[in-house]
């Protein structure tokens, strides 16, 4: 067993400096070869979790996203996080053992390591698909996106099905993940994450920089889309408005979040919603597509750039009105 994060951490390399406050500690990086001593340390990590950043551009994750940087193959980063002694970081533990959370084996992304072509198609980078573990499940023609919890842990692998009839975007079942040999299937609700929040996180949970902002999408095609042109700090909410979980996790950011729900019926509906649940802790502002576009991925880059820096900020006079609103619909 490996003692804890943090021993993971140093056997990968990362020498940290004894800067930071527990649990969040400054060390060298160990992605772009930083020596102790030759400059300020730039890699800041949380050791309970495993959330990092680097600040000179190495990028940002969980345990899997680093140990993936390190250049090590889903084989090995899922045997290395299986020895990390979990247990042993839980303070004044009950009696009782703690029923361990269930997340699904990185190797199982190794099934569908292909370059999905229709994308290509679409005029998506191969890079940008790689970066975002995107691949394609031959057998069964599904373009394949993983969906991690906040820490990077795989939480389920959502399938885009060419026949729609029983929904365009389906996570695999837990009879299809067991015929592929997975074991322990765990129990993955719509809506308890972002989509590519594991990387957006650390990122605004480590920086200080207030004028950081975080862009909101629908879908998966539509954050890729974002990131792609020019919009690292996307996340995905995978329906058409904000869980409470998912307004939970921005508002931690604290970081100014443009919405960029689709400009359909229900995307303009959900962003209404969606404003409503981060107005009162958050600068919130919403974008108006271009006439005839409907979503990220159907502007150019110029389009998106323009629609990005005419987006206005969402009233609160307005969210009250639109508060008493809403929750006299529901009751």
């Amino acid at each position: 067993m490996i003692k804890d994060v943090q021993t993971l951490f140093e056997q990968q390399g990362v020498h940290f400096s004894g800067g930071g406050n527990y649990p969040n500690l400054m060390g060298y990086c160990p992605l772009h070869g930083e020596v102790p001593g030759s400059s300020k340390p730039s890699f800041c990590a949380n050791v309970e979790t495993g959330a990092w950043i680097c600040f000179a551009g190495c990028g940002a994750g969980g345990l899997p996203q680093f140990l993936k940087a390190k250049g090590h193959d889903r084989a090995i980063i899922g045997s290395t996080l299986k020895k990390i002694d979990y247990a042993s970081l839980k303070k004044n533990a009950p009696k009782k053992k703690a029923r361990e959370p269930v997340f699904l084996p990185e190797a199982v992304l190794g099934l569908w390591d292909y370059c999905p072509h229709e994308l290509l198609r679409d005029g998506f980078d191969p890079d940008v698909l790689q970066d975002n573990d995107v691949g394609y499940d031959p057998e069964r023609n599904r373009i394949t996106y993983p969906v991690r919890d906040i820490n990077g842990s795989l939480l389920a692998v959502v399938g885009r099905r060419e026949n729609t009839s029983y929904g365009k975007y389906v996570p695999y079942s837990a009879k299809e993940l067991k015929k592929l040999g997975v074991k322990l299937v765990p129990e993955y609700r719509k809506g308890e994450t972002l989509y590519r929040g594991h990387i957006v996180y650390p990122s605004m949970y480590f920086s200080t920089n207030r004028q950081e902002k975080v862009y909101v999408v629908e879908g998966f095609k539509a954050a890729l889309w974002m990131v792609q042109n020019g919009y690292p700090n996307t996340v995905a909410i995978m329906g058409s408005t904000l869980t409470d979980t998912q307004a939970s996790l921005l508002r931690k950011m604290g970081k100014t979040v443009i919405l960029c729900l689709d400009g359909d019926a229900a995307g303009l509906k959900g962003t209404e919603k969606s404003g409503i649940k981060l107005i009162d802790a958050l600068r919130v502002l919403t974008c108006k597509y271009p006439e005839n576009k409907k979503q990220p991925d159907d502007l150019s880059n110029l389009e998106l750039r323009q629609m990005i820096e005419g987006a206005v900020p969402l009233s609160k006079n307005n969210k009250r009105t639109k508060t008493k609103n809403y929750y006299n619909r529901r009751t």
